[in-house]
């Protein structure tokens, strides 16, 4: 279970820092 959170918790990070690099690079284009 705590595995399981941790995993978890990773993933969403991942997936934060990726929208946010997105964001950027979408930002700094225009």
């Amino acid at each position: 279970l705590l595995n399981d959170t941790v995993g978890r918790n990773y993933l969403k990070s991942i997936n934060d820092m990726c929208s946010h690099a997105l964001k950027d690079k979408i930002n700094s284009d225009f």
